[in-house]
């Protein structure tokens, strides 16, 4: 596995999925370019995001921890990038094989 090239992929998922998450908070965007540019890691997040209730989470009439969003968020960047980056190492390795051919 190359480091280098996650963190990269890892960095520019942040930047991209922040960007976004901030257009939706400012309702500028609606969550489903996030749900779709993290399929199927960023699922649970749009999930939570969808219980908002005004300034918290309400999920079954419970308040649930603000923590939970970032847990989730992180988890949908961390695992997208490294669905991505096994996406990117397997279509690098197919273009190498058709141009050796």
């Amino acid at each position: 596995m190359n480091v280098k090239t996650y963190c990269l992929i890892a960095l520019a998922m942040l930047a991209l999925d922040w960007a976004l998450g901030a257009a939706h908070a400012r309702g500028m965007a609606p969550l489903w370019p996030f749900a779709a540019l993290n399929f199927p890691f960023g699922l649970p997040f749009v999930w939570l995001e969808s219980h908002w209730v005004g300034v918290r989470y309400s999920i079954g009439g419970r308040t649930v921890s603000e923590l939970w969003s970032f847990g989730l968020f992180f988890f949908a960047v961390l695992g997208q990038a490294g669905m991505y980056y096994f996406l990117f190492r397997w279509w690098r390795a197919r273009r190498r094989k058709t141009s050796a051919a």
